[in-house]
C-alpha cells in the first residue's frame, strides 16, 4: 500500500511539472496567479468597491458609472441610454490610440446597474438618453422625441453594429 501511495505521488508531481512546462500554463500562471499576487498591495490601498471595479474594468467602467451617477442625480425614474457604436465614439473623439469598446447592455447593467440599448436593438424606442460627441467631448443627451431618435439611428447606421 505504501508503494502505491509513493508511486501515485511521484506520478502526480511529474504530471503537474509537465503541465507547467508548456508555454500556455506558464503564461496563464504569470497572467493570473502572479499578477493577482502583485496587485494585492495596490488593492489593500484601495479597498472600496468603486476603486476595485475601476482598476479591473478600466475606463469603460468609469464612463458607464459616471453616466449612471449623472442620471441618478439629475433625472428621476428609470432611464435607458442608447449606446452609440464604439466606432462612432472613437471616430468623433479622435481616439485611435486606445479605442473605447462599449460592452453589451447586459454587461452595462451588471457593472453599474445602467439600463442601455444598442442602436440595432429591437427595443431601441425605450431609450430616453444617448451618448453623443460634441467638440471632441462625450455628453449625455436627453432624447426628446421620435424624430430625434430616428436622426440618431440614421447617423449610427453608417457604423458597424457590435452589440
Amino acid at each position: 500500500m505504501h508503494k502505491k501511495t509513493v508511486l501515485l505521488s511521484v506520478l502526480s508531481a511529474s504530471m503537474i511539472a509537465l503541465l507547467f512546462a508548456g508555454d500556455f500554463m506558464r503564461s496563464w500562471w504569470q497572467e493570473s496567479i502572479v499578477a493577482s499576487i502583485q496587485a494585492l498591495p495596490l488593492q489593500w490601498q484601495h479597498p472600496s468597491r468603486e476603486d476595485r471595479m475601476a482598476m479591473r474594468f478600466g475606463r469603460v467602467y468609469t464612463l458607464l458609472n459616471n453616466i449612471k451617477i449623472q442620471l441618478d442625480k439629475n433625472h428621476s425614474g428609470q432611464s435607458t441610454v442608447l449606446l452609440p457604436p464604439s466606432a462612432y465614439l472613437n471616430e468623433q473623439t479622435g481616439n485611435t490610440g486606445h479605442p473605447i469598446t462599449l460592452p453589451e447592455p447586459a454587461v452595462c447593467y451588471y457593472l453599474c446597474g445602467l439600463r442601455t440599448v444598442g442602436h440595432n436593438s429591437s427595443n431601441v424606442a425605450e431609450a430616453t438618453f444617448t451618448l453623443i460627441v460634441k467638440n471632441g467631448k462625450m455628453q449625455l443627451l436627453k432624447i426628446e422625441n421620435s424624430k430625434q431618435l430616428n436622426f440618431l439611428l440614421e447617423t449610427y447606421k453608417n457604423y458597424p453594429a457590435e452589440l
